[in-house]
């Protein structure tokens, strides 16, 4: 059988035509050497664990192109071209992201959360949800995380010390993502939806190597870690404190941590934190390896608080929306 990746004999053989699920099981006539070995060992390795997916996410696919049988995959791999398997590849992680997209999608009764029914949107136009999707890792697929750090997937806390339980979840329309709250009013026995203004965010463009969110409330406070990562530009993230504030009915910022790492040495690494427990703020900022025209930067000293609250529902912090000019405002006072 003539061998596609290279014929050694240097005589000229007819091709024999077989289908393409029989190919694994035909003995091969020649040698493969040590390349073609080890990159059908990778095909294998990949192709077989791209089925466990298919698998263990219930996704259904079946015939030649899904196997777990690793010498089958391998077999086959010797006896066609290299741009055959990476086209295969490519077309099982095409159909395994349909799948996931499909069972994280808002219509996906899995990936719904169960809530009162008054802290659901009446117009049934954003629907609660628990995972979402975004990349953790350069050149790798996106994955599915939950936002809001509880087994849950949502929280259900007594935020404001009543007794009745409160709810903090993600829900999405077709498009968008964000954090909405049903808490307790003053009779002890409603519950009033509010959504919000802060943003979930999805990121699944290639060029993205970390995007993501997480949500979790301890001792009393609402913790909402922000972070980015692009290959080139760096690392930014942004660390914001809340605790519920009974009068306004919603979640006030008492601290607030930004930090930047250069990833080409053409920006500053820079640490910003602002206190408003304390009243205090620290910035320093380091010039990057080629950042021309830069100095070094220290400064410590005090705040005075905003005449407004900051709130997670009208005023969010989150590095997407890019809402962190109003913080330089603090120094000093706004009027």
């Amino acid at each position: 059988m003539n061998n596609p990746k290279k014929n050694t004999t240097g005589i000229a053989m007819k091709p024999l035509i077989f289908p393409l699920v029989l190919l694994a099981n035909i003995p091969l006539a020649y040698a493969a050497d040590e390349a073609d070995k080890n990159y059908c060992q990778h095909y294998a390795t990949t192709a077989t664990d791209q089925n466990k997916k298919n698998i263990d996410n219930n996704c259904g696919y079946s015939g030649a192109r899904w196997s777990s049988d690793y010498n089958g995959q391998y077999q086959w791999c010797l006896t066609v071209k290299n741009t055959i398997t990476q086209h295969e590849n490519s077309e099982r992680k095409k159909l395994l992201k349909s799948c996931m997209t499909r069972k994280t999608s808002r219509f996906s009764s899995k990936n719904q959360i169960t809530l009162p029914q008054v802290c659901i949107d009446a117009n049934k136009q954003y629907i609660p949800i628990r995972h979402i999707y975004s990349r953790n890792q350069y050149n790798e697929d996106s994955s599915t995380y939950q936002p809001i750090v509880d087994k849950k997937g949502y929280l259900q806390k007594d935020f404001n010390d009543d007794g009745v339980d409160d709810y903090l979840f993600v829900e999405r329309d077709s498009t968008h993502m964000r954090l909405a709250m049903c808490t307790s009013q003053a009779d002890g026995k409603t519950l009033k939806r509010k959504s919000t203004s802060f943003r979930i965010h999805s990121e699944e463009n290639p060029t993205t190597e970390i995007s993501a969110q997480r949500i979790k409330y301890k001792d009393g406070k609402l913790i909402v870690s922000d972070s980015y990562q692009e290959h080139n530009w760096g690392t930014d993230s942004i660390t914001s404190t809340y605790v519920f504030d009974p009068i306004l009915d919603d979640f006030n910022l008492i601290h607030f941590v930004k930090t930047s790492t250069s990833g080409d040495g053409y920006r500053s690494n820079s640490f910003a934190e602002y206190n408003l427990v304390a009243r205090s703020y620290n910035i320093a900022s380091s010039c990057g390896k080629y950042e021309e025209g830069c100095k070094n930067h220290v400064e410590k000293g005090s705040i005075t608080l905003r005449n407004r609250p900051i709130t997670l529902s009208e005023t969010p912090v989150s590095l997407n929306v890019k809402w962190l000019s109003p913080y330089e405002k603090l120094i000093p006072a706004t009027p």
